[in-house]
């Protein structure tokens, strides 16, 4: 009898030490409404979103595409006798210039997106640069001067003595006093030439 109340009590002993572990092994489920490029994920420290990583699509599951994504990420680590959790939870989005909780910061990286929430990606290719406007008539060359035809006289011979009329200053003097010189010499010659005419007839 008293074997068998031995035997009873070190069995309800083991169930009372048993109890907590196979509670502690019992998880909550993982949350589903976790942020574009985060996934949903829990352990015995709760229910959490932890973000993704990828390097191309390839890593990418049920037709996620993998690209550039600002999440607010907080770490923590969880103490435990049996060792140490270190956690990365996802509790935002900062995509677009939002403010994250405290004690979590905004991290740009590569993360598995539904093909539903794939942002924009920024153009790669520069701006077109505006076409030059066409040139103008007045800028196109016009068409060359036709050569004067031979024997015609030009200006300069028409009328050589228009440089002396419009010269001025010293240059233009000398020239108006060298062609009075030229006429008075001419007009000296004729008189003699005259003169010596005269004495042969008489």
């Amino acid at each position: 009898m008293v074997r068998a109340v031995v035997l009873l009590l070190l069995v309800l002993l083991l169930l009372v030490l048993l109890a907590p572990e196979a509670q502690a092994d019992v998880v909550p489920p993982a949350p589903e409404d976790c942020p574009p490029g985060s996934v949903g994920s829990t352990d015995h420290y709760g229910p959490h979103c932890r973000p993704s990583i990828c390097r191309s699509d390839e890593d990418c599951k049920d037709g996620q595409r993998c690209r550039e994504l600002a999440l607010c990420v907080f770490e923590k680590t969880y103490e435990h006798w049996r060792g140490n959790t270190h956690r990365r939870e996802v509790r935002g989005s900062c995509a677009q210039g939002e403010a994250c909780p405290e004690e979590s910061s905004c991290e740009t990286a590569k993360r598995c997106v539904p093909a539903g929430d794939v942002p924009p990606e920024p153009s790669a290719s520069s701006p077109a640069s505006p076409a030059s406007p066409p040139p103008s008539a007045s800028s196109l060359a016009s068409p060359p001067t036709p050569p004067s035809p031979k024997g015609a006289a030009g200006p300069s011979t028409r009328c050589a003595a228009c440089a002396l009329v419009g010269a001025g200053g010293p240059a233009g003097h000398a020239a108006w006093a060298i062609a009075i010189a030229s006429l008075a010499l001419v007009a000296r010659r004729r008189r003699h030439q005259s003169s010596g005419c005269s004495g042969r007839t008489r």
